[in-house]
Order: structure tokens, then sequence, then C-alpha cells
């Protein structure tokens, strides 16, 4: 979670920061002033024998700092800590700007509180701003493997309205899903597209326009595959990595003809079928089990919803929702194409002279 809040918090910042160092670099500040400011990130750099810090923060005037400061014998500038920072006239008009690191006792109570105010804002609107754009914002996360794991997955999508609240509903209870999506919808809506990948979800395929492909030949499979995955890679920058067959229909031709390995699902929720929220919620609580892949349907509003009811009562009762990749990754699982998975606990590896 605090890797998600300070990246929240860097997009805040970014913005007003940049603007303040060019004030600072060309003199619009007012000068022959000293005001504190509080560290919240810094990285250090090494040029040379010289080291200096890229340091973040911001003053008890809520003004953004970024700044780049020479530490002294390689003194450093840890978050948490307060510098003053004065700037001053020199005589050729230029300004010059000299910081160091101070306690907090020698800083003005004033300065403080307000200092304490600013910070507490800023990080509700980090809190806000990572459930918004998504758990972690796209940063591959470390899953915890001590936990149930259970990938949920969401088919037949983009949806207006849906797909969207669904990637709200899994960023709130910092989760992550497998959205195998049809070209065809991610060709009317390409701005859902992004959403899921940016917010660290996974994007998937599940065809062009949901065909049973055991029936179509090899080359009207290709065909699918092509079309599906220029429409998807317009956003993503590549084709899909995973790809659920319409109906769950797989034959030795399928296996050939898809360069994706093919996820199916251990718990089907019946979800397009009784378009019920507490029908499709109880399933899940019934069947539940560690290595899990969850199916469900994002163009369904009932499915949506029952996605935000369950994903708390998995979370309590101990289990992390992940995507399809994220499950296999912790199992140590690798899959290539044409291999049929099931679940974690289910893998049928593709042999190619097979029946």
């Amino acid at each position: 979670m605090k890797k998600i809040i300070f990246a929240a918090v860097a997009l805040i910042f970014i913005a007003a920061a940049v603007i303040s160092v060019k004030e600072i670099l060309h003199g619009k500040k007012d000068t022959g002033i000293s005001y504190y400011a509080k560290i919240i990130a810094g990285s250090e750099k090494k040029k040379n024998s010289e080291c200096f810090y890229h340091i973040k923060g911001f003053d008890e005037n809520g003004n953004d700092r970024m700044l780049t400061v020479y530490a002294d014998q390689g003194q450093p500038y840890p978050k948490g800590k307060y510098l003053k920072i004065t700037c001053s006239a020199k005589a050729d008009g230029s300004n010059e700007m000299m910081w160091s690191m101070v306690k907090q006792s020698s800083i003005p109570k004033e300065a403080i509180l307000k200092i304490r105010r600013w910070e507490k804002r800023i990080r509700q609107l980090a809190v806000k701003k990572s459930s918004q754009l998504g758990n972690n914002l796209n940063v591959q996360r470390n899953i915890d493997k001590t936990k149930k794991l259970i990938a949920f997955s969401f088919d037949d999508g983009p949806a207006r309205e849906n797909t969207d609240r669904v990637v709200k509903a899994l960023a709130k209870n910092h989760a992550r899903a497998t959205f195998f999506m049809l070209g065809q919808n991610a060709s009317y809506y390409p701005r859902l597209v992004k959403e899921v990948k940016d917010s660290g979800n996974e994007v998937a395929g599940h065809s062009w326009n949901h065909p049973q492909l055991t029936k179509l030949g090899a080359a009207g499979v290709c065909r699918q595959m092509q079309k599906m995955n220029y429409a998807i890679s317009k956003v993503t920058g590549s084709d899909v990595g995973l790809l659920r067959p319409p109906y769950g229909a797989i034959d030795r031709m399928v296996k050939a003809n898809i360069n994706a390995p093919l996820i199916l699902w251990s718990i089907d929720t019946l979800d397009w079928k009784t378009l019920n929220t507490d029908a499709t919620v109880n399933t899940i609580l019934k069947q539940a089990k560690d290595g899990d892949i969850v199916l469900m349907h994002d163009i369904h509003k009932p499915s949506v919803a029952a996605a935000e009811k369950v994903l708390p009562l998995l979370k309590d009762r101990g289990f992390e929702v992940c995507t399809v990749s994220e499950l296999l990754k912790a199992k140590g699982i690798t899959v290539d194409k044409g291999d049929v998975v099931i679940s974690a606990n289910q893998i049928y590896k593709y042999k190619k002279n097979q029946r």
C-alpha cells in the first residue's frame, strides 16, 4: 500500500514541482527569505567522485519542492527529515540558494503545524488517486505466497460503465484480475482497454467476436486472432499473452493455431445465466479454494455488483485475488502455446501430435 501511495504522491507533485525548480533557477522566487521543507523522497546519484541527491518535498506554505543538493562528504538527506532553505541575492544580480538539514525542534511551531496539515492533505489525495488509477499503478506486485490465491477473470468486455466499475472495485480491495476481451469491443472502447492495462490488471484475448473456434477451421481461427490482436495491441503495444476460447471450445486444430496458452476456469459462476448478484457471490464463496480461476462477465451489471460485494469477503477469508499470470507465477508454473489451464492445480500440457 505504501508503494501505491508513493506513486500517487509522485503524480500529484510532478507538475508543480517542475515549475518550482524553474522558478528557483530563473530567479523568480523572492530572495532574502528562509523557509522550511520536509523531505518526502530522495534518491542518491553519483557523478565521478561527487555525491548529490534529488529531493522531493513540500514547505510550510504548501508549495512543492524538487531540489538537487550536493551532500557534503556523502552526507545523506533521508526521508522524513527537515531542511532549512534560504534564498538570497548575490552582487551580480543572480540568486543563491543554500540549504541545511535541521532538527525539528529548531523549526518554528507554526511552520511544523502547516507542514503537518499539508502532509495529511497530500496523503489523502494520494490514497484517492491510487484508488482511481488502480492498485499500484501498473507496477508489478509481490504476491504473498502464504495466502490462498484465487484468480478472477472477466469475459466479453470491455463494456461501457461496467468495466470501469470492476477496475475501481479491484483497486479498492487491492486486487487484480484478468480481462479476456473481445477484439470487437476493444475497438469500440480503447479507453477502457487502456484503463485496464494502466491499472495493473491483465489484458488477455477472447477472440474477435465470440465464435466457436472449433467450427471455423485453421484459416478462420487465424483471422480471429489477427483481428483481435490488432485491435488490442493498438492500445497495449503487444499481442495478448493469454487466450480464453469462446465457450471453452478447444480441439487439436485450435491448440495448433493459437500462439498462446489457453485459459479455462475451475469456478463457473453461471453469472450470464442467473443474472443474479447474490447467486454469483454465493457460488464463489462456496467453491473458492487456493489456485482457482473464477469465470465472470463484465458485460452484465449483476456480475459487476457481485465483484464489488465478494472481493472484501474473500479478503476477510484470507484470499488474495490476482490475475491468472500472477497466480501461475506465484505457484511456479510455466505455460506455453497450446497448454490448457483450468486452475493452478489442473493443467494439461500441449503435445504437438496429440489428438
